[in-house]
């Protein structure tokens, strides 16, 4: 323990750079901060191009039961609607998965829907509804 307040025995320990640098004033500390943060809020602040009226990225799927349900579009213009699909040819698996966070009036659900391309039975595709109430965190 004690020896190693000694440089000859601590260097083998040290890490690469100035560790015996002083910390900043409180004050520097602060402003520093204060400078990030408003760098932050400015990034926030950029939004995206709008999206256009009777865009496929706004359609809410049409297994979805509540009537007059919207997209939910935060205020940076990011549209909540989601699709992937995986495909393999070697298989012949062609797989998809659609996530949507649809608002009606003051309430948000989440929809979700899943199966293969090309197939209509309800054995391969599926889909599943939740409604959230007025919590949009919880329908994220």
């Amino acid at each position: 323990g004690l020896l190693l307040r000694q440089r000859k025995y601590a260097a083998y320990y040290l890490v690469e750079g100035d560790l015996l640098k002083p910390f900043p004033r409180v004050s520097e500390a602060l402003k520093l901060q204060k400078e990030a943060d408003a760098l932050t809020k400015a990034k926030m602040k950029v939004k995206r191009p709008a999206i256009k009226a009777g865009s496929a990225l706004l359609k809410v799927d049409p297994l979805f039961s509540v009537k007059g349900g919207k997209i939910y579009v935060d205020k940076q213009r990011n549209a909540y609607n989601a699709s992937t699909q995986f495909t393999d040819i070697s298989t012949g698996i062609n797989k998809y998965y659609n996530l949507q966070v649809i608002q009606t009036n003051t309430t948000f659900h989440f929809f979700t829907r899943w199966g293969r391309l090309g197939a209509d039975d309800k054995v391969t595709n599926d889909y599943r509804q939740y409604s959230h109430g007025q919590s949009l965190k919880s329908a994220i």
